[in-house]
């Protein structure tokens, strides 16, 4: 019998999870796991984990895979790599001077090369929301 936990980001299991990363502390490391749930189709991302949650996610999908759960490309990446530019900003700079028509998209940064842009989105309103509720306290 396969394991139920693994359904998407959305399941109750990892909306939990999700819910208690709390308020974004830039002193903190941060990790995004994603993985590819093959029992259901679905590349699944939890960004913004602490190291604690990682090794939370990397049990409950061990115990997953043991319980006959197709799970595979496991990948876990520090948000602060996923914040660096993917494409140097100095060629970046110089194809926009000589006019080449896509370099404003290689500013990307890794997150959004490798996530897409909701992903970009999604890490600046977390370290938003930290920033404009500490202004508040």
């Amino acid at each position: 019998m396969k394991n139920s936990l693994i359904v998407d980001a959305n399941s109750g299991d990892w909306k939990n999870l999700l819910q208690e990363r709390g308020t974004y502390h830039p002193e903190i490391n941060y990790y995004m796991v994603d993985y590819v749930d093959e029992d259901h189709g679905a590349h699944i991302r939890l960004p913004f984990l602490r190291q604690e949650q990682v090794f939370q996610v990397c049990s409950t999908l061990h115990q997953a895979i043991e319980n006959g759960a197709a799970i595979s490309a496991m990948r876990v990446l520090p948000e602060a790599f996923l914040d660096e530019p993917y494409a140097n900003l100095d060629i970046v700079e110089e194809a926009i001077t000589a006019g080449v028509e896509d370099a404003k998209y290689w500013g990307a940064t890794t997150r959004e090369v490798l996530f897409d842009h909701r992903y970009e989105a999604i890490a600046k309103r977390f370290k938003s929301n930290a920033l404009h509720n500490s202004e508040v306290q």
